[in-house]
């Protein structure tokens, strides 16, 4: 396996440009990676991607400029669904730009 064999990252804007980039990078090194961003087609598509890797994966939509989107998702990754998200190792900010 990879250099970061069973570390687990959550990365913010992980279904494009830096961010998408960082998580397939990621996953070619054996971490378990929950990319974060907007819901889009593209997240299933990234998804899919580091699938292919054969590491787990999790999609959390989530709006980084939203304090109330921010706080759905750490209360759902504070729950038992996301129990194996604990210990993430790995934060990346794959950007954000305001339009």
């Amino acid at each position: 396996m990879g250099k970061l064999n069973d570390k687990i990252a959550f990365i913010t804007g992980g279904t494009s440009g830096i961010g998408e980039a960082s998580a397939i990078e990621a996953a070619k090194e054996g971490v378990t990676v929950v990319v974060a961003d907007l819901a889009n087609a593209q997240h299933e598509a990234t998804i899919q991607e580091i699938a292919a890797f054969d590491r787990k994966t999790l999609f959390v939509p989530i709006e980084v400029a939203d304090a109330n989107s921010v706080k759905q998702a750490i209360s759902w990754l504070a729950s038992d669904d996301a129990s194996f998200v604990t210990g993430c190792a790995i934060l990346v900010d794959g950007g954000y730009k305001a339009e």
